[in-house]
């Protein structure tokens, strides 16, 4: 049986948290899995407001959007995913992860 789960990437460098993409996971979305997979991806990232001298590629992204498609990348690579309708639910998730950037560094709450 598959564990499913929904990531909702919030946007934070602006100061007004929303959502800004979100994608379905179909196995192994428990916090054993996918919690620990999007934990161990997040280490030492962080998001920026516009590319400055100390920009570090694959580190730093320019705002939530432009980190959520390598963090998909990553996924997809250990297991299926798909972007939904932002914000979605009910695609039978048993845990939603909510990603968010406060105090410079990524804070992943699971539901």
């Amino acid at each position: 049986m598959s564990t499913r789960s929904i990531t909702h990437i919030h946007e934070a460098v602006t100061g007004k948290e929303e959502i800004v993409c979100s994608f379905y996971r179909h196995c192994n979305g428990e916090p054993e899995g996918h919690g620990k997979d999007l934990a161990e991806w997040l280490a030492g990232k962080r998001l920026v407001d516009g590319i400055d001298i100390d920009f570090v590629e694959g580190r730093d992204f320019n705002h939530a959007g432009t980190m959520a498609v390598p963090l998909m990348a990553h996924i997809q690579n250990i297991s299926s995913v798909k972007v939904i309708p932002t914000g979605a639910k009910g695609y039978g998730e048993e845990y939603t992860y909510n990603v968010y950037f406060r105090d410079n560094k990524f804070v992943v709450k699971v539901v």
